[in-house]
């Protein structure tokens, strides 16, 4: 993980076609937290007690310092409700009112970097993780750790 600027990012889950979905200003150093996190079991999100194996790490969305100050909260929660409306496991809550995601989600283009952020790191459409057995969701991530 090289990028150390700001944005939205993911941790997707395909064995349970779960993501959890953050903003950073320094999108690196919070990935190296999560990794901490998962090691030491800690208690603070239910995902941390997932195998780290299972998540595949994601940018969904580069951002510059002065508009992720400006957006970047928004902008996370138009992600979590794009996966939402998906059919995806979120691990976080949406704080967002639908109207303002529905009107906004357009602009900042959600579900074609959340899909296309998800089908460059797994190989493979969103959509058809869901039907997967376990036996092919472990093929694909065997093929990423490859």
């Amino acid at each position: 993980m090289a990028y150390s600027g700001a944005g939205i990012y993911g941790l997707f889950n395909v064995m349970e076609n779960k993501i959890y979905i953050g903003a950073s200003s320094n999108i690196a150093g919070r990935f190296a937290t999560h990794k901490r996190n998962f090691r030491v079991k800690s208690k603070t999100n239910p995902m941390y007690n997932e195998p780290i194996e299972n998540f595949v790490f994601l940018i969904l969305d580069k951002m510059k310092q002065d508009e992720f100050a400006k957006y970047g909260d928004m902008v996370e929660q138009l992600f979590i409700a794009q996966a939402q409306r998906n059919n995806f496991g979120v691990y976080n809550q949406n704080k967002t009112d639908e109207d303002v995601t529905w009107r906004a989600r357009s602009v900042f283009q959600t579900e074609e970097k959340l899909y296309g952020a998800i089908q460059n790191s797994c190989h493979v459409l969103p959509w058809t993780i869901r039907m997967m057995s376990e036996r092919k969701r472990r093929a694909v991530l065997e093929n990423i750790s490859a």
